[in-house]
């Protein structure tokens, strides 16, 4: 992987600064007089979907396609859902960043119409550091009430040792989120878009259920809220109170290739002033999000569904 303190802008393409990268970065410095205690590598427990028939195209013609370990522009799929009152939804992802994984994540939504969506996640994120590979556990907790709008969130994160630990909660008050970590606090006023909290990757999966119940045809524009602010000093330096918004766009579809056939995915542009990606889904369901500059690439899929990977056309 490319070394990324000089070039910061390419992994918030993506993730609008959300995982606080900075804080375990800094943890795994100072793990490097530990490196021998690290933490173990136990992965999450990930539980195989089949791809439904429903979704194949009969194949005509096929395609030399490659598995996802890359730079990637299109990808993926999964459940075709109708609209009952309550119902759950849950994944697992892979994150990729320039050809090597460095996350996993599994994830569960619960949809309510009358209660809003209640999203819960946990996943660990993995540095290397000298000769260990070490790891740092993540749980988060993203409540929206009846109306579509967030009213709480958490984010955890627990570092080896104890170094790197962190706890981030917010609540929305009226027009007002309060984000609190550890003694510091911070205000975020919301304006006319709708809020939408992001933090690890599983949050861009609100973002196809949301822009569903929103009855988006076009395009959304989302006001975000990072589970995390830039406290560097290039982010103080260019620090603004300006929100950042988000817009995404409805692009037509996707022909993507799976190992047992052609599958039409929903395709969706995201773009704000940090940078533009791609996010695929099937109706309300998050499948891939793809973001590539000159700098790097980054991507996170279900593995749920493609436990081998993503292949492209």
């Amino acid at each position: 992987m490319k070394q990324a303190s000089k070039h910061p802008r390419r992994w918030r393409i993506a993730l609008f600064v959300g995982i606080p990268l900075l804080v375990l970065a800094i943890a795994t410095l100072t793990l490097m007089f530990v490196a021998s205690h690290s933490a173990s590598d136990k992965e999450l427990s990930v539980e195989p979907k089949e791809i439904p028939s429903s979704w194949i195209v009969p194949s005509s013609s096929t395609q030399t396609g490659s598995v996802v370990g890359t730079d990637a522009d299109e990808v993926l799929l999964t459940d075709q859902l109708a609209s009952p009152v309550e119902r759950t939804m849950s994944g697992a992802l892979i994150i990729i960043g320039n050809g090597k994984q460095f996350g996993e994540e599994s994830y569960e939504l619960q949809i309510s119409n009358d209660n809003g969506v209640h999203m819960t996640s946990r996943g660990t994120f993995s540095f290397k550091v000298i000769l260990a590979k070490v790891t740092a556990a993540f749980s988060q907790d993203v409540s929206l009430d009846g109306e579509l709008r967030p009213d709480r969130y958490t984010l955890e994160i627990n570092g080896p040792l104890g170094i790197g630990n962190r706890r981030i909660e917010g609540v929305v008050v009226g027009n007002v989120a309060r984000l609190t970590s550890g003694d510091k606090q911070d205000e975020i006023h919301i304006g006319t878009s709708h809020p939408l909290v992001l933090g690890t990757f599983s949050t861009y999966t609100l973002i196809p259920v949301l822009f569903s119940l929103l009855e988006g045809k076009g395009t959304v524009e989302f006001q975000v809220i990072p589970l995390m602010r830039g406290r560097g000093k290039e982010d103080d330096a260019g620090k603004t109170d300006q929100p950042i918004l988000l817009s995404v766009t409805r692009a037509g579809d996707a022909l993507i290739k799976t190992g047992t056939g052609e599958v039409v995915v929903d395709k969706y542009i995201l773009a704000s002033s940090i940078g533009n990606s791609t996010l695929l889904a099937k109706d309300d369901e998050f499948l891939a999000l793809v973001a590539s500059s000159g700098d790097g690439s980054l991507i996170a899929y279900r593995s749920d569904y493609f436990p081998d990977g993503i292949i492209l056309p």
